[in-house]
């Protein structure tokens, strides 16, 4: 239940010593705190990712999709952009 309500409170992340949790909508960078990069797209969401070892370009992604977990960060910043909003897990 924690987790569902940062999709109401969109500037909000839960975080701990090995997660940080937050919500995206739109295009956002990300600074390589940690290794890897999970998304979870609620509803069906157009996403495109660079600075990972597993770059999309205009990718549509179905809700609940399995496709973009763990996807390590590869350079000092990646970039995240999607049409609708999705919960990014950055983990160790």
């Amino acid at each position: 239940a924690n987790v569902l309500s940062l999709f109401k409170y969109p500037h909000a992340k839960l975080i701990n010593n090995q997660h940080i949790i937050f919500v995206v909508n739109g295009q956002t960078t990300i600074k390589k705190e940690k290794m890897y990069c999970s998304i979870f797209p609620v509803t069906e969401t157009i996403i495109s990712m660079s600075g990972v070892k597993y770059p999309l370009k205009d990718h549509r992604l179905r809700a609940l999709d399995t496709l973009c977990l763990s996807n390590e960060i590869i350079h000092d910043e990646a970039i995240i952009e999607v049409n609708q909003p999705v919960l990014v897990i950055l983990s160790q």
